[in-house]
């Protein structure tokens, strides 16, 4: 049976936990003797206890299968077997090693599966005595972390403890920065791997330690405390060996190739893997070394580039998020390569971009955001490299609207008895959005969604966005309460038109309808109107005046809502029904008929309350008359204009 072992350390240097899980240790089922297979593993587990002189908890943990007094016991005598072998075998004094049995007390996964159970039936350490530890400060990227021959590769935290045998390795994206005990700081650049082989506090002879063999990679050393608070810290490669105790420097080693160091304050004690003479790299020098060579000799590191200007954002077209190109412009020393590093902070921790070019000019295309942080480094032909500029923020043009400001969907529902108000919509990313005064956190993307609990008599909403540069956005939304049906009355002009001869007076339609609500946006109704249109006298119409005709119509109208909560909005209408129609001279009769009808208008609704609204519509309709005279001698009419007016009722 394997059995996991976790090691809980809650004490380091800085105060914090430390947890890390252990690669599995075998026990035969029901027993307590350990298989020969888990023995490289509890060696491992002694050399960690022999250099932290850690005092630990060995706790014995079981799956819930059998009577708990029978699996008590089974946990101690685990626990027990652990102790006896570190101890026996391994030397560990016994007065570092606490053996106790949790039995299924507290499991870590479900018992229900084989799985589950075996992940419960474990050995956890926990460390009880205070060690030397050094703390993970930022992580970016798939930064691994594993103790060799302890634990299995696990992807790092930011805050985590780092102890000694701890190894990390970055890939090609990943960067950390690490804190010493001293606020020094060491950054981990991408595809760089290294072993943290001693941590040491300070006694009374020595200063505490830190001691790192890196296979590979790019390693900044930020080593400069004060006199009482010294930090020596060592950095050995395949081909070099570095150490200081007041230094800020940089090591680049590339596996089986000759590493470079240079050194911006401070000095460096430099040796070759063999035994050479140790050189010592003054502030603003540098070496290279050669795989089975000595260092060759230093020299000086070449001054920084300039900062000089930047160019080319397009104010008009900047957006937030979004990349605008813009061009950097410095001065190299001589014909020296620039490293340029954009970012989001001056701590380099959020890079944006890191190029090397022999350019005097650098053009960015993906920094979007209105402000960045740009450090200059040269690069001399050796591959040394100058100490960094401090951090220079440079001010990009910003937007100077307001953010977008959009409903999507609104409606009005009744939750336990309650009104609320159901908002969907969206606005530009990383905006604060308010509800009348009221903060309503949102995504980072700007969408939202949200429900508003309507108070009585409420019929305005208030909304307001506002970007990162204090540009705001209002959208007041009036409420129709989620009215279901609508009543109106209209009134308003029309005429009668569509053959050769115009002859039609502008006339007077007045009607009403009754809609009920299909959809959020869509409503039926039922409509009735009647109006009279008079002829005028034209040379073709001479007695036009005597002409009148009087209409009468009715069908069905689909209204449909644009914004159908909005306190003032648009609406478009589709009309269908029939026109029963009478043409007379003077008080005679003179035809009639009824014709098809079809309308289309376009309208605009204002809430003058919560119930009461007005409305305006202009359209025309078509009715089918093909040969009957319907105003005056000869006039065939078939269109319809008119335009309307009218109260309403919602409810």
């Amino acid at each position: 049976m394997k059995n996991i072992i976790l090691i809980l350390l809650p004490i380091g240097l800085l105060g914090q936990p430390i947890n890390f899980q252990l690669l599995p240790i075998d026990f035969p089922p029901g027993r307590a003797k350990i298989e020969e297979t888990s023995f490289p593993v509890l060696d491992s587990l002694a050399g960690f206890l022999k250099r932290t002189g850690a005092k630990v908890e060995i706790g014995g943990h079981t799956d819930n299968q059998g009577t708990p007094t029978q699996n008590d016991e089974l946990s101690l005598q685990r626990a027990q077997a652990v102790c006896d072998y570190l101890e026996s075998q391994r030397h560990i004094p016994r007065s570092q090693l606490v053996a106790k049995g949790y039995g299924p007390s507290k499991p870590i996964a479900t018992n229900r599966t084989p799985a589950g159970r075996a992940k419960n039936n474990r050995i956890e350490i926990t460390v009880l005595s205070e060690i030397p530890a050094l703390r993970l400060n930022y992580v970016k990227g798939n930064l691994l972390i594993r103790k060799p021959g302890i634990s299995d590769w696990s992807a790092a935290m930011q805050g985590q403890r780092i102890s000694v045998t701890d190894r990390i390795a970055t890939d090609s994206t990943a960067q950390c920065e690490i804190i010493l005990d001293n606020g020094g700081r060491l950054t981990v650049s991408p595809g760089s791997e290294m072993v943290f082989e001693e941590i040491a506090g300070k006694n009374d002879t020595a200063p505490a330690s830190v001691r790192i063999r890196m296979d590979a990679g790019r390693l900044v050393v930020k080593n400069y405390p004060t006199p009482d608070n010294m930090i020596r810290v060592v950095v050995a490669t395949p081909v070099t060996m570095a150490q200081c105790t007041a230094a800020d420097f940089l090591l680049v080693s590339q596996a089986n190739d000759r590493d470079l160091i240079s050194v911006w304050r401070g000095k460096v004690a430099w040796s070759g893997a063999v035994e050479s003479a140790v050189v010592e790299i003054p502030e603003k020098y540098g070496a290279c070394t050669q795989p089975g060579n000595s260092p060759e000799a230093a020299h000086a590191l070449l001054p920084t580039p300039v900062f000089e200007s930047v160019s080319g954002y397009d104010t008009l077209l900047f957006e937030p998020g979004k990349p605008m190109p813009f061009t950097l412009h410095y001065a190299r020393p001589g014909n020296a390569s620039a490293r340029v590093i954009l970012s989001h902070d001056p701590d380099l921790n959020e890079p944006i971009e890191d190029h090397v070019t022999t350019e005097d000019s650098l053009v960015s295309k993906t920094a979007g955001s209105e402000a960045i942080y740009v450090t200059l480094i040269s690069i001399d032909a050796n591959g040394l490299e100058s100490p960094p500029t401090p951090a220079r923020l440079v001010c990009l043009p910003r937007k100077t609207t307001g953010p977008k400001l959009v409903i999507i969907r609104q409606s009005i529902e009744k939750k336990d008895n309650k009104k609320v108000l159901i908002l969907e919509g969206q606005t530009d990313p990383l905006c604060d959005l308010l509800v009348n005064q009221e903060r309503i956190k949102i995504p980072a993307d700007g969408k939202f969604s949200m429900m508003i609990r309507l108070k009585p008599g409420t019929n305005r909403i208030a909304l307001r966005a506002t970007n990162r540069w204090g540009y705001s956005t209002a959208l007041p939304i009036r409420l129709k309460a989620g009215s279901r049906y609508e009543a109106a009355v209209y009134a308003g002009p029309a005429y009668l038109s569509g053959s050769g001869y115009n002859t039609s007076r502008i006339g007077l339609i007045s009607g009403g309808y009754f809609a009920f609500k299909l959809q959020e946006k869509l409503t039926l109704a039922p409509f009735v109107g009647t109006g009279e249109i008079r002829c005028r006298t034209t040379t073709w119409e001479p007695e036009g005046d005597h002409y009148r005709t009087k209409l009468n119509l009715g069908g069905l109208r689909l209204k449909y809502f644009v914004n159908p909560l909005a306190g003032i909005g648009i609406h478009g209408i589709l009309e269908a029904g029939a026109i029963y129609w009478k043409s007379y001279f003077d008080k005679t009769i003179r035809d009639w008929s009824i014709n098809p009808y079809a309308g289309i208008a376009l309208g605009l609704h204002a809430d003058m309350s919560e119930l009461m609204g007005v409305v305006a519509e202009v359209g025309a309709g078509y009715l089918r008359n093909k040969t009957k005279f319907n105003l005056g001698s000869q006039g065939t009419k078939y269109l319809l204009p008119a335009g309307r007016l009218g109260l309403t009722v919602h409810f």
